[in-house]
């Protein structure tokens, strides 16, 4: 898998947690990492919470915008990130409305 190695300051993780919705939405946890000279390290990476792990949803378009962005700015191939954001949506488009499972709700306790 590729990405990138930020060296960040306090300052700046402080904004990070804001923007990754730390600690209701991501969590942090050390990774294991080998930089591009084989350098091996542990490293911090937000990592998505239960319940939202358990069925994500597919990022805003602002999001993965800023994602895919930072992919083509670093050289890292973006077709991974758009195919599995597509995939996300097309299973979010599949999966019935709520209003939807509650009339079913409904329609069967009225029998």
């Amino acid at each position: 898998m590729d990405g990138v190695l930020w060296r960040i300051s306090a300052a700046d993780e402080k904004h990070l947690d804001f923007y990754e919705g730390y600690p209701r939405l991501y969590g942090k946890e050390p990774v294991e990492v080998i930089d591009s000279s084989g350098q091996r390290m542990t490293v911090m990476a937000y990592t998505m919470n239960s319940p939202y792990k358990e069925c994500p949803t597919p990022p805003s378009q602002g999001y993965l915008r800023g994602i895919l962005d930072g992919c083509r700015q670093n050289g890292i191939d973006p077709a991974p990130i758009r195919n599995e954001a597509r995939r996300l949506l097309q299973e979010k488009e599949q999966q019935p409305t709520r209003n939807t499972q509650r009339r079913k709700t409904a329609d069967r306790e009225n029998r």
